[in-house]
């Protein structure tokens, strides 16, 4: 019997790299990865020192959960990843400390911190949402996507998300973040502290972040505190191309929709 995670570690990357062997069943080593992201006692990404680390193995979990799982009907799905709420009662949402209204859908294998707000959204497998978070209606929340505490996931934003290749980033968001109606933030993006998206802004590993001020070109990370709002550029040839803007910084003590907690 695996006793601890680091055993669950070992035994997850010897089955991942042994393409040939096959199991009838989850190997209880996926299971158990799957269910510490449930409960948020491990999560795909951790900060260390303000540099985000990925546990690959915790991946190649979710893969292998794939792999393993057999298709069953859910309530409305059919599906092999089962969603988290199914079995749930009013007390197990009383003791999450989080609000759900119908068309919320969240997948097992995703953690969702107290005072956790869910309109209907969509949330995919190892995805980590923080305490006091909001997501609103029709955002969509990729597998793995990290979501900090005190953040507002406005109306129809897309958080991208990524299992492979599985030393391939995701999406990080970190505290504090207000991300806009219509927003999208995809391809390993990292939000830093307290930083706000406007509605439509389109930020991928590719699109220039530029200050406005400074005229200083950031790619694949907004700075802390910023406020983005979309822009173009022209390019050499003359064509408008789009861009994200950096138009200032905000107070370091707004607060998030306190109200809604």
């Amino acid at each position: 019997m695996i006793k601890n995670i680091n055993e669950i570690k070992k035994e997850i990357v010897r089955i991942f790299e042994n393409k040939e062997k096959l199991f009838d069943s989850i190997p209880e080593s996926v299971a158990l990865a799957i269910k510490l992201l449930d409960h948020g006692e491990c999560r795909i990404c951790k900060n260390i020192n303000g540099e985000w680390k990925i546990e690959e193995w915790l991946k190649q979990a979710i893969l292998l959960y794939f792999k393993y799982s057999n298709c069953v009907k859910d309530g409305f799905s059919y599906d092999k990843i089962p969603l988290k709420f199914t079995n749930w009662s009013e007390q197990d949402f009383a003791q999450a400390e989080i609000r759900a209204v119908p068309g919320a859908i969240v997948r097992y294998g995703t953690f969702l911190a107290p005072k956790v707000v869910l309109m209907n959204c969509f949330i995919n497998i190892g995805a980590y949402i923080g305490e006091k978070t909001m997501v609103d209606s029709f955002a969509t929340i990729g597998s793995c996507a990290q979501i900090g505490a005190n953040c507002h996931i406005a109306s129809g934003c897309v958080i991208g998300g990524v299992l492979e290749p599985t030393n391939a980033a995701p999406v990080i968001i970190e505290d504090d973040c207000l991300i806009g109606a219509n927003a999208a933030v995809t391809e390993g993006i990292i939000i830093r502290k307290g930083a706000t998206i406007a509605m439509g802004v389109r930020i991928g590993a590719s699109v220039k972040i530029i200050e406005r001020t400074t005229n200083k070109i950031f790619f694949g990370e907004v700075p802390q505190n910023a406020v983005v709002v979309p822009g173009t550029y022209q390019s050499a040839n003359g064509l408008h191309i789009g861009c994200a803007v950096i138009v200032g910084y905000k107070d370091r003590g707004t607060k998030i929709n306190e109200e809604l907690r």
